[in-house]
């Protein structure tokens, strides 16, 4: 019975407690069924009841027409008889006569007809008997005198009369005689109905009626009780099912926090890893490739840090809804934490599918958003990892998708990278790292190599770019990508900025001292170093101590220099500027507050972003931002020069735009000063594309 007061599992309970309508209405029809349940009875035993007295009604109505019936053919028997012999035979007077005469003819009737009298008697006005089968009376005077009349009179008190229904027969067979009738029990044993037997029928049909009601009554209370208790389980499994949903909308929360990102909805790395592993056996059985792809947010941080968490976080969501709007709904897109997101890539027929997802990615996210009253445009890193190749278990894939990521970051933003399995050099220099880089700085383990930046005017070499790279015993040279991150969080950057600007001034001066034809060379500046008190300082004992002059010398920065503290930073730029270096604003396009930079700082240079540079042919968003950040630089009279530069179509189209300068691989990758002594001896000769 509990179970079926249950309501169905998958039912829950609406808004305000009450059971769902389908369940109430279920609930009502089985309360229904119980009270008829409850009724039956005593429908049941009202039916047997009333057929029961109906069947005694129809046997008295059959009784009291058999008793009139037979009345009448004795009536009429007996007038036949005594007419055929009224007048007296032997000359006795007419009372007796008629008296003795009709006994004898009676008797003589009787001993023929037993059965006629056992249905007779005959009774004075009285009450006395005149005259029965046992009991014959002889005629006398005082019988006359109590009996008067004639034999015709005599004749309507000759009755037969039938069971219990004596009177109420003799009432509707003779209304008009004087005569009172006694009942016979002879002819209920004729008939074949007994006293007796008419009795028990009776008393069994109210012992039976009594039995049934009782029955009824007592099934009714039982039904009550049963009814009762129906109700109240049907309550008490209303109040467990909704206990039983909320246990299940909980449990289900509490998958969900532990599953999900709380912030983006996807799955985190607990489930993608679930789901990553069930895939993989699926894709064990069948021999089917599948990718992962490992994505990074370039300059997120710096976003973040500018405007705020707020803008960092809905920067975050939106990318997660472009991401599942751009993929597939049985791929798989997760978020591991901060900016990094993987995916899971199904059913790829080939190589070039992943290249086109890959870049359907970075146009999704490459599309310009507005957060909060901001307009930002923001451009991913990708890494790829090919199952069964790059891997044969998530944990190896998604570490050579992540080696592979940092590999695009490191060629320029908005990039995508397969996996190549010497990437792993990176991840084993990370745990090198912490024993080993204070004793490269110490060692003179790093160098500097430069890259030319090169007018478009002439294609002549204005000025270097300091990069500076470690030449690891065991790894060869390693780029600054790989360990700057840790030279900032160890607090190392500031004494590894220092030792680039000290070998910056010492081979400017190597180079004049053999007869070159100098230019200006740029070195890069963290926020650390710029806000540090003795960074000033620092340039000019460099400078007085190769001997050179400090216009020879640039300042790159970037706007997270100023982001945190603006008025050291100015005032060391403004100091510097007097000195006659030159300072120049890196990575321009890619911050919210350039223009007040410009206004306020002493710029000479703005550098436009290499991820403006890499699809400018077909980026329409990407060629408007750069014509307007040339019209910009023209236009407060400073110069532009464009990062990134790769190919011929860039050089035209940029070339065509107006720009000054351009800095890339078409024309040389970064080199060691040897490698650049050429370009130098050359002079103002032009620069060919690198072959």
């Amino acid at each position: 019975m509990t179970d079926t007061c249950l309501p169905p599992a998958s039912l829950s309970p609406s808004a305000d407690g009450a059971a769902p309508p389908a369940a109430a209405q279920r609930r009502r029809k089985r309360i229904d069924s119980w009270a008829g349940l409850t009724m039956g009875p005593l429908l049941l035993v009202t039916l047997l009841v009333a057929a029961i007295w109906a069947g005694q009604s129809v046997h008295t109505e059959r009784e009291r027409a058999l008793a009139i019936r037979t009345t009448f053919s004795h009536q009429e028997s007996v007038l036949r008889m005594l007419a055929a012999d009224e007048t007296p035979a032997n000359g006795m007077d007419d009372h007796a006569t008629d008296e003795s005469a009709l006994i004898n003819q009676l008797a003589a009737q009787v001993a023929t007809n037993p059965a006629l009298a056992s249905t007779l008697t005959l009774l004075d006005p009285a009450g006395r008997v005149l005259w029965t089968p046992a009991f014959r009376p002889a005629p006398s005077p005082q019988a006359a005198q109590l009996r008067p009349g004639t034999p015709g009179s005599l004749s309507h008190s000759v009755v037969p009369l039938v069971g219990g229904n004596a009177r109420l027969v003799t009432e509707l067979a003779l209304p008009h005689t004087g005569l009172r009738l006694r009942a016979t029990r002879e002819l209920d044993e004729v008939l074949g109905l007994p006293d007796a037997g008419r009795s028990n029928l009776r008393g069994w049909g109210w012992g039976v009626t009594l039995a049934l009601i009782a029955a009824a009554a007592l099934l009714a209370f039982i039904g009550h009780r049963q009814h009762r208790l129906y109700r109240q389980l049907c309550r008490a499994g209303d109040e467990n099912q909704r206990l039983i949903d909320r246990l299940r909308d909980e449990r289900s929360r509490a998958y969900q926090l532990a599953s999900h990102d709380h912030l983006t909805g996807l799955p985190n790395r607990l489930l993608f890893t679930e789901l990553a592993n069930s895939h993989l056996s699926r894709a064990r059985r069948s021999h089917a490739p599948f990718v992962m792809m490992f994505l990074d947010l370039d300059r997120f941080k710096r976003i973040n840090d500018t405007l705020g968490h707020r803008v960092g976080d809905l920067l975050l969501q939106e990318v997660a809804l472009r991401l599942r709007q751009t993929v597939r709904e049985t791929d798989i897109v997760a978020r591991l934490g901060g900016d990094e997101f993987v995916l899971l890539l199904t059913e790829l027929d080939a190589l070039d599918d992943a290249s086109r997802v890959a870049r359907k990615l970075i146009e999704a996210i490459g599309q310009p958003m507005v957060l909060d009253g901001h307009e930002i445009e923001m451009r991913p890193s990708v890494g790829i990892a090919i199952h069964p190749r790059d891997g044969m278990d998530v944990e190896a894939m998604m570490r050579n998708a992540d080696s592979a990521m940092y590999e695009a970051k490191r060629s320029g933003s908005g990039r995508f990278h397969y996996y190549d399995p010497s990437l792993n050099s990176r991840s084993s220099l990370q745990l090198d790292l912490n024993g080993r880089f204070r004793r490269a700085i110490l060692g003179n383990e790093f160098v500097l190599h430069y890259q030319p930046r090169v007018t478009l005017n002439g294609f002549r070499v204005t000025s270097l770019e300091a990069l500076i790279r470690w030449q690891h015993p065991e790894r060869g040279l390693v780029p600054p990508g790989e360990f700057i991150e840790y030279a900032e969080q160890e607090g190392l950057v500031v004494e590894l900025g220092n030792w680039v600007v000290r070998e910056a001034c010492r081979q400017i001066a190597a180079w004049i001292a053999e007869g070159l034809e100098i230019v200006p060379v740029a070195i890069n500046v963290s926020p650390k170093q710029l806000r540090d008190h003795s960074f000033v300082e620092v340039i000019r004992e460099s400078v007085a101590h190769y001997g050179i002059r400090p216009a020879l010398l640039e300042i790159e920065i970037t706007e997270r220099c100023v982001v945190e503290d603006f008025e050291r930073p100015r005032a060391a730029l403004e100091t510097l500027s007097a000195l006659g270096l030159k300072i120049a604003l890196d990575d321009y396009g890619t911050g919210f507050s350039s223009l007040s930079y410009l206004k306020q700082l002493p710029i000479d240079i703005i550098k436009i972003d290499r991820s403006f540079i890499s699809d400018i042919r077909n980026a329409r968003h990407d060629a408007a931002i750069v014509a307007s950040t040339i019209a910009l630089g023209h236009n407060l009279g400073l110069t532009v020069i464009a990062e990134g530069v790769e190919t011929r179509e860039q050089v035209i189209y940029l070339r065509t735009a107006g720009c000054d300068e351009v800095q890339g691989y078409y024309f040389q990758k970064p080199a060691p000063p040897d490698a650049i002594r050429p370009l130098l001896a050359a002079g103002s000769q032009p620069m060919t594309a690198a072959g």
